[in-house]
């Protein structure tokens, strides 16, 4: 029986150390793209979440969960997963100071930016912004006159015809808006429903004043301001606002 000597056994180490280190390259050089490649979340087409992976220093989180992606399919999902996270961050509220003040900032990177800003209009549905009527009080009201004052904003429509309606009747006055559709419909009833015009073709603003006289003594009026135009549909129509009084002065 042969016995192995010293210089036998350092010749066997040598030759069973370079076996094992070229297997263990080979391992590397093989096996480990493929790992690496299976190390990452690949989400489904459809979906919107965004998910945050947790490491630890001893293990390398797998997200491949079995699924096959293109090269193509893969950079897709990427590219969603940072238009997620750049909204994500973006839109999250930020503490400095802006314009003098210390506070939020938020900052929208998908879609419109979001605003407290209103059309003045009451109805928001609306695709234009229809006039505005405001009826001012009455000034220098003496025993048969008064001065009627008012306002106007044609806003996105314009060849307004502006002109006061007055009188005893306060439903009468008040029903003008809706039962008739321009100033030449207007009928009036002597001291019940009056009118004065005072614009004919307004495109923007104004503020008006008229000075109505054959008034009745100790009398209660009720008037309001009005402005016909045609609407999104080229329909005469008239806008009025509440109605305000006033009462003349005994003699």
């Amino acid at each position: 029986m042969n016995c192995l000597t010293i210089s036998d056994v350092k010749v066997l180490y040598a030759y069973m150390k370079t076996a094992i280190l070229g297997l263990g390259a080979v391992a590397l050089f093989a096996f480990a793209p493929v790992a690496d490649a299976s190390n990452y979340y690949y989400p489904s087409v459809g979906h919107q979440q965004v998910y945050t992976p947790v490491y630890s220093s001893y293990t390398t989180p797998n997200y491949g969960y079995g699924l096959n992606l293109s090269q193509g399919q893969l950079a897709d999902q990427l590219r969603l997963l940072i238009i997620q996270l750049q909204s994500q961050i973006s839109s999250y509220p930020s503490n400095g100071y802006y314009n003098g003040s210390y506070g939020h900032k938020y900052n929208y990177v998908i879609g419109e930016p979001r605003s407290n800003d209103y059309d003045d209009d009451d109805d928001d549905y609306n695709d234009d912004d229809e006039p505005e009527v405001e009826t001012d009080s009455a000034t220098d009201i003496e025993d048969d006159e008064a001065r009627l004052r008012g306002s106007v904003d044609m806003n996105d429509f314009e060849d307004g015809e502006v002109f006061f309606v007055f009188g005893t009747d306060e439903e009468q006055v008040e029903d003008v808006q809706d039962d008739f559709d321009s100033y030449g419909d207007v009928d009036t009833d002597g001291e019940d429903l009056r009118k004065v015009h005072v614009d004919s073709s307004l495109d923007d603003d104004e503020d008006y004043e008229v000075r109505v006289a054959g008034l009745d003594e100790d009398t209660r009026y009720y008037f309001s301001i009005c402005v016909g135009y045609e609407d999104e549909d080229d329909d005469e129509v008239l806008a009025c606002d509440s109605v305000d009084d006033f009462t003349t002065d005994d003699n």
